[in-house]
């Protein structure tokens, strides 16, 4: 009688392979970006069976459930590293600037349209302080634009005082 009982529960050996691949469902927990290992070695196990031990297996939804949550961990993950990369060029843009020359300007304008580029999601990523670099690299910019401008008026003015006085006689 308890060999038959036993045949009965095993179910020509179904029993056993789904009672296995259940509990590594069941391991899979909470899931997190550390749980991979679980998810991948249950959804292994659970391709091991025949078609027939799949219709078995009472939590596949659990599986499916936790595959779809690591896949949107993971994608949140990447989004986000990404993000950080994106930032940290910018950031290291930035920073390249340097003192701050007219003959930075390129560089202080590239600099802009790198930062402007970057998403919302990555622009939260750019330190306040290296933004403030970057400001303050524009007013400076601005700055010594405006002194030059108002050396080179003063250095116009100068030449056009060196003329004198203009009559007929002094063309020529």
């Amino acid at each position: 009688a308890a060999k038959e009982l036993k045949e009965i529960l095993d179910n020509g050996g179904n029993y056993v392979a789904v009672s296995e691949v259940e509990k590594l469902i069941e391991a899979i927990g909470e899931v997190s970006l550390e749980s991979i290992g679980k998810i991948e070695a249950a959804e292994r196990a659970y391709e091991a069976l025949t078609e027939a031990q799949k219709a078995l297996v009472g939590n596949i939804a659990t599986l499916e459930a936790a595959r779809a949550s690591y896949d949107k961990l993971k994608e949140e993950a990447d989004k986000e590293a990404a993000d950080k990369a994106a930032a940290a060029g910018v950031t290291k843009q930035i920073e390249a600037i340097g003192e701050v020359t007219l003959d930075k300007e390129a560089a202080v304008q590239a600099a802009r349209a790198a930062y402007d580029g970057l998403t919302e999601a990555q622009k939260k990523y750019v330190s306040e302080a290296v933004l403030k670099l970057l400001t303050d690299a524009e007013s400076k910019l601005e700055e010594l634009k405006a002194a030059a401008d108002k050396e080179a008026a003063e250095k116009v003015e100068k030449l056009i005082e060196a003329i004198g006085e203009v009559s007929l006689e002094s063309i020529g």
